[in-house]
């Protein structure tokens, strides 16, 4: 077949125009890949051998999917363990590209208050409202086993947002750490005040702040309170692509409790946005928007070229 097919080539090569040519090769590359190359790779060679059964959730899982709020997951089993993530908002798991500050939250804070966590329960004292870290990150529920009864309801969960009651300074990042892990995060935002310069606040207990739209790219919370305030957001920090909007209007975002997003908002209702828009993507995808319809009308210009010569 493809003796044939380079004696073929040789001689329409000779005969026809440059047009003709690199039709007839085209051609001649899809008959060799569908035919010729089907009898050394059939469709054997491309089914996948992973065991469905495995991504089957177990009866904890199914009582977790149920609820549909926006909340996170932990996995007392193992940090690392990654198939929470495959069903739910997780805590752990595993990423090549984890945020470094988020590691270090984890060897610093995290770490602690689970093996914290696991002693209190098994001696019959367990109280969730003691662990700052775990409830600023918006642990709903607590996993340990496969079983529908192996997971804890945490119910001291700050939420997705929330308004706090002051401010503690800290300078560099190993105070940042120190005094997130031992305060009530729920209360009080740490903030490194030689990075972010915050303005006197004030706190309403009847204030709120609520998300109503969640995306990967978007988010979208409303709040109101009679008083100017300060919100934690339980959302990472990350400067480099979010960009955060009051009423339409961009504002700065800064960080919190070491790794979260805070923000000043004024007193009234306000509707509070997050979007990721990294400056790289976006010209990226207009350069090549713009070079796509480039090389459409080149080709689109040399065929008509082609066919007036012809």
């Amino acid at each position: 077949m493809r003796s044939i097919f380079i004696f073929l080539f040789f001689n329409i090569h000779k005969r026809t125009s440059a047009l003709g040519f690199f039709t007839f090769l085209s051609f001649m590359i899809i008959v060799d890949m569908t035919v010729v190359d089907k009898r050394y790779f059939t469709k054997d060679n491309y089914q996948r051998k992973r065991d469905g059964a495995s991504l089957a959730p177990a009866p904890s899982d199914e009582i977790i999917l149920k609820d549909k709020e926006n909340f996170r997951v932990l996995n007392l089993r193992g940090f690392y363990e990654a198939g929470t993530s495959n069903f739910h908002h997780s805590l752990g798991g595993y990423h090549g590209v984890r945020l470094k500050r988020y590691q270090e939250l984890f060897d610093s804070c995290i770490v602690k208050e689970q093996e914290r966590l696991i002693s209190d329960a098994q001696e019959g004292r367990l109280s969730l409202k003691n662990f700052g870290v775990i409830n600023m990150l918006n642990t709903k529920y607590l996993l340990y086993g496969e079983k529908a009864t192996d997971l804890i309801l945490n119910s001291s969960a700050n939420g997705n947002a929330w308004f706090v009651k002051g401010i503690v300074p800290a300078s560099t990042p190993n105070e940042e750490l120190t005094k997130v892990a031992k305060l009530n995060t729920r209360s009080l935002a740490v903030v490194d005040q030689t990075k972010f310069k915050t303005q006197n606040f004030d706190f309403d207990s009847l204030s709120h702040i609520n998300l109503v739209e969640a995306k990967p790219p978007y988010l979208k919370y409303e709040s109101e309170s009679s008083v100017n305030g300060f919100a934690v957001f339980s959302e990472i920090y990350y400067p480099k692509g979010w960009h955060a909007f009051l009423d339409g209007k961009e504002v700065s975002i800064l960080r919190a409790d070491y790794v979260l997003r805070a923000m000043e908002i004024p007193a009234g209702k306000h509707v509070i946005e997050f979007k990721f828009e990294p400056q790289p993507y976006i010209v990226g995808n207009k350069v090549t928007m713009a070079s796509s319809w480039i090389l459409v009308l080149v080709a689109i210009g040399c065929l008509g070229l082609s066919l007036k010569k012809e």
